[in-house]
């Protein structure tokens, strides 16, 4: 966790959850002078910008941003454009502090069509693919030499605004040590892409700071040419909704049901197309062979009738077939059967 003028705890992060742990070092690391102090105003990209109130400081500027990752514990992140802290100066220091990320997704406008999508089953199938994306990402944590973490389960069921554009959810988690934490996370959608956000704070005191977190999204607006509301048609899309936009899933689902479409198109077409050349070799092989007729009568398997024809009994069926003395496998009239 962060402590004021005497340490920093590490904070270990991962692609699904950002985690406080154990572990310190100075805040007096922290070039203050780089970080913007509240009230004020703080560009986040080039595409958003926050008006931060009194109490809260705000990063901007990568090689703080990059350092910041360093001094908690945590590989750098080139995506993340800007973080928010509240005032050190204002934190006693035996207290920790809740910090928040922002990374910025230039994937194109994501349709908010699906927000009545949002029911239980949708939500459920969202959960267990956090779980199944955490899992993934700690072959990465054990490699670097970070706890693992797992995902307990919701703090905050997802859930959208449609005023503000802005779908947002939390979910608690357990480090491999035993630490709990909480990262609630929104993502703004924009006219050309998505802002992440993600505070990061510990389960007991989440709730408390939840109105703090909230009052700092609303605070947060994309600048000209950049907000949700100027689209148009011919913009770049996403091509994704809500659920894939949380979980990065639905593309990917929707990759695999096409495929899987194809697949079942290209047995049905083979089955087809081995039908239609069984009938057209059947078709063939008929044409080549001339027709039998068959017979009301005959008491022997080869009686002659004129010096070109004579009278077959088919083994198969029984049936008599008048055939000419020169056709070569002779086919019955009945059942098909070669006559012998």
């Amino acid at each position: 966790m962060l402590r004021r003028n005497s340490s920093l705890s590490t904070a270990f992060v991962c692609t699904l959850l950002f985690m406080m742990g154990p572990g310190a070092v100075a805040v007096a690391d922290l070039d203050h002078d780089r970080w913007v102090k509240g009230p004020g105003r703080m560009t986040m990209g080039q595409v958003a910008q926050i008006e931060l109130p009194a109490g809260v400081w705000g990063c901007n500027q990568r090689g703080e941003i990059d350092k910041f990752y360093r001094l908690t514990g945590n590989p750098v992140n080139p995506n993340v454009i800007a973080i928010l802290i509240p005032d050190l100066m204002q934190v006693t220091s035996d207290q920790t502090i809740w910090f928040i990320f922002f990374s910025y997704d230039a994937t194109g406008y994501v349709s908010d069509d699906e927000k009545s999508l949002l029911n239980d089953k949708t939500i459920a199938a969202m959960l267990t693919q956090f779980r199944a994306d955490q899992q993934q990402a700690n072959v990465a944590r054990r490699q670097q030499g970070y706890e693992t973490l797992e995902v307990a389960g919701w703090h905050s069921r997802p859930f959208f605004n449609d005023r503000t554009k802005n779908f947002t959810w939390a979910l608690t988690n357990r480090s491999s040590g035993g630490q709990p934490g909480v990262n609630y996370t929104s993502r703004l959608l924009g006219r050309s892409g998505v802002l992440r956000a993600t505070l990061v704070d510990s389960p007991g005191r989440i709730d408390r700071v939840i109105p703090v977190y909230e009052n700092l999204m609303s605070r947060i607006s994309f600048v000209d040419g950049q907000r949700y509301s100027e689209f148009k048609p011919g913009d770049k899309t996403a091509g994704y909704g809500l659920t894939a936009l949380a979980t990065g899933t639905t593309v990917a689902v929707a990759a695999k049901s096409w495929k899987g479409l194809v697949a079942i198109g290209a047995a049905i077409l083979a089955v087809l197309g081995a039908i239609v050349n069984w009938i057209k070799n059947k078709l063939v092989q008929m044409a080549r062979i001339p027709k039998v007729a068959p017979v009301g009568a005959a008491s022997t398997n080869a009686q002659n009738t004129d010096a070109s024809t004579v009278i077959l009994t088919c083994r198969e069926c029984g049936q008599k077939n008048r055939v000419r003395s020169a056709q070569s496998m002779p086919l019955c009239g009945k059942c098909g059967a070669v006559l012998k």
